[in-house]
């Protein structure tokens, strides 16, 4: 079965480019391309089919890319976000992130780059290219491991479960415990760490050496 891809941007010449690069993957298809998070919209509306992923601009007329990422994490949380944007700022990318993207990418990167972070993306995986890792070790205020974190047993299997494409029904198995009380554990880490995002909790995890084996390493196909 295949995966299934839809394009929002509003440059024909990238949206034309965007769809033969996926074209060019196994198991990848194109359903349609949106100028904007609208015309996304609209096409839902009429009931034309839900893609698994979505290739999303930031900077688009009527509803732009940040507001559209907004829209489907309340709507459509199942659907995949890689955000593909000419913006290399920190800001954008942790305003996307927090809206539910999965990926960050630059429109400079190598098709090389954008192949492998739409294939980690697809499969429930975080990407975040290496000089926007740089920024989110140094800058992104995630706080150091210190004393005053005192994590129970449970906390730190969750975080370390939590890094990487299990869904918190996934980790509640390995844990023995239900999708709820996985939830109830995240939300008391997210309440001692002040961090509210899974992407947050998953580098603070690897960051602070609760997940052996992953590393900052944005071409790293562990994290």
């Amino acid at each position: 079965m295949k995966t299934t891809v839809v394009i929002v941007d509003d440059h024909e010449l990238v949206a034309e480019a965007l769809t033969q690069v996926v074209g060019n993957l196994p198991h990848f298809e194109v359903l349609y391309t949106c100028r904007h998070g609208l015309e996304l919209q609209s096409q839902f509306a009429q009931n034309n089919p839900l893609p698994d992923l979505i290739l999303l601009d930031i900077q688009l007329p009527v509803m732009d890319g940040y507001e559209t990422c907004l829209w489907l994490k309340n709507n459509h949380p199942t659907i995949k976000i890689l955000v593909i944007t000419s913006l290399a700022q920190e800001e954008s990318l942790k305003k996307v992130m927090a809206h539910g993207a999965l990926g960050y990418l630059v429109k400079s990167a190598s098709t090389k780059e954008l192949e492998f972070a739409i294939q980690k993306v697809a499969s429930n995986n975080y990407y975040v290219p290496d000089w926007a890792t740089k920024l989110q070790i140094n800058r992104m205020l995630l706080p150091e491991y210190t004393p005053e974190f005192i994590f129970t047993k449970r906390e730190k299997e969750f975080l370390e479960l939590c890094v990487g494409e299990k869904s918190y029904k996934e980790i509640g198995i390995i844990m023995n415990i239900n999708a709820r009380t996985v939830e109830s554990i995240r939300d008391q880490v997210a309440e001692k760490t002040m961090i509210k995002t899974r992407v947050g909790l998953a580098l603070f995890a690897i960051k602070n050496g609760f997940a052996p084996g992953f590393t900052f390493n944005g071409n790293d196909q562990s994290v």
